[in-house]
């Protein structure tokens, strides 16, 4: 994969919509300093000198809606600056997310050409035959033909009809992917990048920079997301000053390497199927799988787990690279229990993955790449609407209760209160008790209602599905939590963290770490990757304790102090079963001796084939209490997978 190719592009294309969407605004009377009032005259809507028709001027209405929603929690500056960000984000993962498509076949070429000699898209050039064949829902070749008269009124003809098909795909796609193509945030068509099919144009510079290649692996969009926000990352953490909300995705935001996500999850959902199932034949599918000759089948296993059961939860999801690997392998899991294959991706998406993340824009990456695994088993899936468990933990400071009838004020309130800071806290959060058949019974009635209230339907239902996610209990944690020391912690977060996290407050990670324990029912299994320094620093000493006296370490890898791609920052990842067994002798890889990342992974799989390798070791709880207490004493930066931590299998 050409990481410098989508670097750059990504780079550019946040810098280049971020100035289309502002110019745009501006010609909609929004600008940072100002904001100027509609009026209404005949024939449409007079903003800014220009006169709107009736579907411009509803997606305007719906742009001052949802401004107006942002400037209820900050100033108008900031809400502009947001909105513009929201705006330009969200067409940077609609080209990506039809680029994506139109390379694997799941579309048309919308994007570009399927004949190397000719430039203009095959949706332009073949419009006809699309609209003939009813290839887009809504266009048929009435439409078509009105939609070329107007076009026959405009200087570029062509960019008028283009732009047009492009919206109608979009609009097809809404059904099966409503994350990216929401058909309720029509405001967003008023903001499709311009000139889209000049040489320089964002669509041709998508197609041409980036290797096509490069495209036929979902990873892309994880790489696409870390890097457009690489910029802002850079900024933030320059200014070395506490961290705002807005800025907490990209001060905390990194992509996982592929092979520490395959490690984490063959380590925890794949050793919690094959405890359960030791006749499978999944760790076939597992080179990163630790097996460990201490294990004799002794002791308390969980329950006997059918395939739907298996719930996997990532709390901090990003692009969705952990889910997407989640998947595989509860594919396999499937498989092998005799469902059919095409099946399983609709059971895979409603029954076992869920996600969370504080950024909406990972939320729409994640939902969508999940939804790409999915296609590639099943080509039928974006045909009908699958509700998924991954969404973006929104704030409700600027929510309000509507004085509907079919509403209790008295139910909604504890939800809404507990929300209220979750652009800061996101799944930190820990929901009231609440009943959510009650509630879902409320929206169902409004819903089902002529009320003038019904709008605020899709917004409740979203509050209760993220309360519901985070008050739930899964089998199977996989994260990379965000991480972020006490100095970088703005007001509300450290304040929070003072109050509930009093033993874990020094990082966001070892915060993240201690809610997982509510998250998780007994025997689940957890795989995570944080920095190392909960294991011997003394400020962690009360967090360890914690930690081992309710978990216990079933395999640990300690990167090598530099060798962490992503990021200068030492790691560890490592796999816990929330059971403490004092005799477990858990399985610890130690790769300090070999410098740099692109060694990490070989040395590990050559540990796990090869455990007299040197540097694979065993270890239970009293030898890891011994160490604890010997590094708290020194202070220093030894390696806890050591001496006394470890005695060599």
């Amino acid at each position: 994969m050409n990481r410098t190719a989508i670097k750059n592009f990504a780079i550019w294309a946040r810098r280049y919509l971020r100035e289309q969407v502002k110019a745009r605004a501006a010609q909609f009377g929004i600008t940072h300093k100002s904001i100027t009032e509609h009026q209404t005259v005949a024939g449409g809507l007079l903003v800014a000198g220009q006169t709107l028709n009736t579907t411009e001027a509803n997606q305007y209405h719906q742009l001052r809606n949802r401004l107006q929603d942002l400037t209820l929690s900050s100033s108008q500056l900031q809400a502009v600056d947001a909105l513009i960000d929201e705006i330009a984000y969200t067409w940077f993962n609609r080209l990506a997310a039809l680029r994506f498509m139109e390379v694997n076949g799941y579309i048309g070429r919308v994007l570009s050409s399927s004949d190397s000699n000719l430039v203009d898209p095959d949706l332009l050039r073949d419009a006809s035959s699309i609209a003939e064949m009813g290839d887009l829902p809504g266009l048929d070749l009435d439409t078509l033909n009105e939609w070329r008269s107007f076009a026959n009124h405009d200087p570029n003809p062509d960019e008028f009809l283009y732009r047009r098909l492009l919206l109608a795909q979009c609009k097809a796609l809404a059904e099966g992917i409503p994350a990216l193509f929401d058909p309720r945030h029509n405001y967003q068509a008023l903001f499709l990048p311009g000139n889209l099919l000049n040489q320089d144009s964002i669509v041709r510079r998508l197609v041409k920079e980036i290797p096509e290649e490069d495209w036929q692996n979902i990873e892309v969009v994880g790489w696409l997301y870390q890097f457009y926000i690489s910029e802002r990352k850079d900024e933030v953490m320059g200014a070395k000053s506490k961290v705002a909300a807005a800025d907490i995705p990209a001060a905390t935001q990194l992509f996982t390497p592929h092979w520490i996500v395959r490690y984490m999850v063959e380590n925890s959902l794949g050793r919690l199927w094959l405890e359960a199932h030791p006749e499978s034949r999944l760790r076939e599918y597992m080179p990163y799988y630790l097996e460990n000759p201490n294990d004799d089948g002794e002791g308390e296993k969980p329950q006997a787990l059918t395939p739907q059961e298996l719930t996997v939860i990532d709390p901090a999801c990003g692009s969705g690279h952990i889910l997407v690997y989640a998947f595989d392998l509860l594919f396999e899991i499937y498989k092998e229990q005799g469902y059919l294959e095409r099946d399983i991706p609709a059971l895979i998406l409603t029954h076992n993955l869920y996600g969370l993340d504080i950024d909406e824009r990972a939320a729409q990456l994640a939902s969508f790449a999940v939804l790409m695994k999915a296609r590639a088993k099943n080509s039928r899936i974006l045909r009908k609407y699958l509700v998924l468990n991954i969404t973006a933990v929104r704030p409700t400071h600027s929510q309000t209760l509507p004085p509907a009838t079919e509403l209790n004020a008295e139910d909604w309130k504890p939800l809404i209160e507990a929300f209220k800071d979750a652009e800061n806290l996101g799944s930190l959060i820990i929901p009231p008790a609440f009943d959510n058949e009650n509630l879902k019974w409320q929206l169902d009635n409004l819903e089902a209602s002529d009320s003038l209230f019904r709008e605020f339907v899709p917004a409740l239902r979203g509050l209760l599905l993220q309360a519901d996610l985070l008050s739930n209990k899964y089998w199977v944690v996989v994260a990379n939590p965000p991480y972020m020391g006490n100095k970088s912690l703005n007001q509300v977060l450290k304040d929070f963290a003072s109050k509930n996290h009093p033993d874990s407050k020094s990082d966001a990670f070892s915060m993240f770490m201690e809610r997982f324990d509510s998250l998780t029912h007994e025997h689940s299994y957890l795989g995570l990757i944080t920095p190392f320094v909960w294991m011997f620093l003394s400020t962690y000493e009360i967090f360890r304790t914690k930690l081992l006296n309710n978990f216990t370490i079933t395999s640990l890898v300690q990167l090598e102090y530099n060798a962490f791609e992503p990021a200068c920052i030492p790691v560890c990842t490592f796999c816990l079963r929330k059971t403490a067994n004092t005799n477990y002798l858990g399985a610890y890889i130690r790769l300090s001796d070999f410098k740099g990342h692109q060694k990490q992974e070989l040395k590990t799989l050559e540990a796990i084939k090869n455990p007299d390798c040197g540097y694979l070791y065993y270890a239970n709880r009293a030898a890891a209490s011994c160490q604890q207490a010997k590094s708290i004493l020194n202070r220093t930066k030894i390696n806890v997978i050591n001496s006394c931590l470890l005695r060599k299998f």
